[in-house]
């Protein structure tokens, strides 16, 4: 592996300078991966009264491969694609069968990959039609935006015999921009019973985790939270996310009714795509007590969740 350089370098004295595949690997650096970027019209892809295929407003990000970067691109307005990318109609397969159609961007690099020309297109791949038709593949590069489940009965790509899919992935920066939770209402945590114990106490929120994640860093702000005897010296506190638990610390020393207010962070590892819990717990050295949230005294429990790859 090779260092690459920046999209601003100067010219080296011989007048070579940073090279396409430089860049395209500098930008992949800035995003999660091959997707469509925030923005697009949505859906993205719709049928239309004929033959044809109509492709929204959007930014796009593809790719060919960590090692060739990706192309930032889009296009500003409405595109329709009226024939499939063998030159061939989009009509409806013959009776009895069914195919399925996957429309599809892609960025070529002309001089590259055996390209001849650096003009994005959209285009449509046809499958076989068949009783129980198979997805096409596509060409390297290509990002699939939707597919296309058409009957024999299909009289459009918009009739009866349809079933468009809008199956893009979803691109993002590199980190998400925080999440704001804010818990205020009256919940309190009865620890008789408990001692050493860890009881799950505020779930917070439910988390989806982008697919490209692979991490979540959660900070919790707690304001003016009270507590009935014992006081809250014994007491600890951390997050949870999933199955994943967080840093404990303890809670700050009051008298008992007293108020206590803190700041804690922990980071946990997450599975792309999964939808986890992301619960507050306590935990008492000492048997008995009742920790609240008191929405009477302005209490707040803010949690600011950001995911990172």
């Amino acid at each position: 592996m090779t260092a690459f350089r920046s999209i601003g370098a100067p010219l080296e004295n011989d007048g070579s300078g940073t090279e396409p595949i430089e860049v395209r690997k500098d930008l992949a650096g800035l995003v999660t991966g091959a997707g469509v970027l925030p923005g697009a019209d949505s859906p993205l892809v719709s049928g239309t009264a004929g033959w044809a295929y109509q492709v929204g407003r959007c930014n796009l990000v593809s790719s060919r491969g960590s090692s060739d970067g990706v192309h930032l691109w889009g296009n500003d307005g409405p595109v329709t694609v009226s024939t499939a990318d063998d030159g061939t109609s989009l009509s409806a397969p013959g009776s009895g069968v069914s195919r399925v159609d996957i429309i599809y961007g892609l960025h070529p690099s002309n001089g590259e990959n055996a390209d001849t020309t650096s003009q994005p297109y959209f285009a449509v791949r046809k499958g076989t039609p068949a009783s129980s038709p198979q997805p096409p593949t596509l060409p390297a590069g290509a990002l699939e935006l939707a597919r296309n489940t058409m009957t024999s009965s299909a009289t459009s790509t918009s009739s009866t015999g349809n079933s468009i899919q809008q199956t893009a992935e979803a691109a993002e920066p590199i980190e998400s921009a925080p999440l704001t939770i804010q818990y205020s209402s009256e919940a309190n945590v009865d620890m008789t019973g408990a001692a050493n114990a860890w009881v799950d106490w505020l779930t917070l929120a439910t988390l989806n985790v982008p697919s490209w994640a692979t991490r979540v860093d959660v900070v919790i702000e707690v304001n003016a939270m009270t507590y009935s005897s014992p006081d809250v010296s014994a007491a600890w506190f951390r997050t949870k996310v999933g199955a994943t638990q967080g840093t404990a610390i303890r809670g700050p020393y009051n008298p008992a009714g007293g108020y206590g207010s803190w700041v804690m962070s922990s980071t946990h590892t997450v599975s792309p795509g999964a939808s986890l819990p992301l619960v507050f717990q306590a935990r008492r050295n000492a048997t008995g007590g009742v920790i609240r949230v008191a929405g009477s005294n302005n209490t707040i429990i803010t949690a600011k969740v950001r995911f990172y790859r």
